[in-house]
């Protein structure tokens, strides 16, 4: 009289497969850059000598230099524009020199 003993049933778990996590790259949009006003202190301490000497009574000297520093920058963006220019009319007068010159040689 063996009593059989009840055996406990162990279910073994499936292994769990572990998914690596996928890495998401956020796709930036190339970034502008702005590029900073090239400064012409000369331009500058020019007007503040300019507005000095005129008196700056009504103003306060930081409005003056203000003033100044913006128009600076607008007096360089003309002077190279103007430049520009001479560097045209120097290159196209060049060039009818060089026209002239080369008829000289071929009458000689």
């Amino acid at each position: 009289m063996a009593k059989k003993k009840a055996k406990k049933v162990v279910k073994k778990s499936k292994p769990v497969k572990r998914t690596k996590k996928s890495v998401v790259l956020k796709v930036s949009k190339p970034k502008v850059l702005k590029s900073k006003p090239i400064k012409d202190p000369v331009a500058y301490f020019g007007c503040m000598s300019a507005c000095c000497q005129k008196g700056i009574k009504p103003k306060k000297i930081t409005e003056i230099a203000h003033e100044c520093k913006t128009n600076a920058l607008v007096t360089k963006k003309k002077m190279s524009a103007e430049k520009l220019k001479d560097i045209k009319k120097l290159g196209s007068a060049f060039n009818e020199f060089k026209k002239v010159l080369t008829e000289h040689v071929k009458k000689y």
